[in-house]
């Protein structure tokens, strides 16, 4: 008993371990673990999005998400067009260096904003275009047959100084988000993020001791 409580401390402990990459700045924001069609809100640690951010699941995983390809299977985050609710992402300790994201798009071109401030104030430190990507029904989605939103697309700006804020004010609606990537133009490699590290070290503890929700756009559900 005693050796089987003691490697379950030992997971533990590997598991709190912080995630080690090629730049500790760099955060990936997968969105797995984020129900779906629910708010991803403080999901992430120090980070914020707006209430017009959800989570979804895709629907051949049992979920409303008509999206397939995502680069981190099978939850991806849309933002919603809710009236006079500003779109974005706020990094309370700041992030510098590049931002970079995959995206589906496949109706319109859009852009998001990088900025010095918080809720999309201050400087505007760097702009991302977002053009048209393929449309799944037609090219074909083996991840998820049907799927409109799919594949994703990767694309990153590098910019000079601190942001704490990323507008999505003019991508809601027709654009699914996933490895939404803090600290790097470029995409890279997944790392455990913190709030992902908890949710295993609370089951390694269940072992060794035995909202109002609103609904995301609708052309993304199926």
């Amino acid at each position: 008993m005693r050796k089987i409580l003691v490697g379950a401390v030992s997971m533990l402990a590997i598991a709190l371990l912080p995630a080690v990459s090629a730049n500790a700045q760099v955060r990936v924001l997968t969105f797995e673990g984020v129900a779906n069609d629910t708010e991803v809100g403080s999901f992430y640690s120090g980070i914020t999005f707006s209430g017009n951010a959800f989570g979804l699941v895709r629907t051949n995983l049992g979920g409303s998400g008509n999206f397939g390809g995502e680069p981190s299977p099978g939850t991806a985050a849309v933002f919603s067009d809710f009236p006079g609710e500003p779109a974005y992402i706020n990094v309370a300790g700041g992030f510098s260096n590049g931002f970079g994201t995959y995206y589906s798009a496949p109706g319109v071109p859009g852009s998001l904003g990088v900025f010095s401030g918080m809720n999309g104030t201050g400087t505007l430190l760097a702009t991302l275009m977002l053009p048209v990507t393929p449309f799944g029904s037609v090219a074909g989605c083996p991840p998820n047959p049907g799927a409109s939103f799919c594949p994703f697309s990767f694309v990153g700006t590098s910019f000079n100084g601190v942001a704490q804020s990323v507008s999505f004010g003019s991508a809601l609606n027709d654009f699914v988000f996933d490895d939404i990537t803090i600290g790097s133009a470029r995409a890279v490699t997944t790392v455990p993020e913190p709030s992902t590290v908890v949710l295993v070290g609370a089951g390694l503890l269940a072992v060794v001791g035995v909202r109002s929700r609103r609904r995301a756009y609708r052309t993304i559900h199926s």
